[in-house]
């Protein structure tokens, strides 16, 4: 999925709405790739332009649950 995080109130949101969950979860932009669970990490990434989150996870339900919960930051069009 596709997101943005325009601000510092959004980033907070997202970090925590990603430590609820015990899969891996990923933040990439270009060649980096960070844990999306870790602030300075996020921090350390443009998110004001799209970057990729992927969750890493053999459960459809906890990945359903995950990209639903982080569904407004979602990047609609490109």
């Amino acid at each position: 999925m596709k997101i943005t995080l325009n601000n510092i109130n959004d980033i907070k949101d997202f970090v925590n709405e990603c430590s609820k969950y015990q899969s891996t979860i990923l933040l990439k932009k270009n060649k980096y790739v960070v844990d999306a669970t870790s602030l300075m990490g996020v921090l350390s990434v443009d998110t004001s332009k799209r970057v990729d989150v992927e969750i890493v996870t053999d459960s459809v339900s906890e990945r359903d649950k995950f990209y639903n919960s982080i569904s407004k930051y979602e990047v609609k069009y490109e």
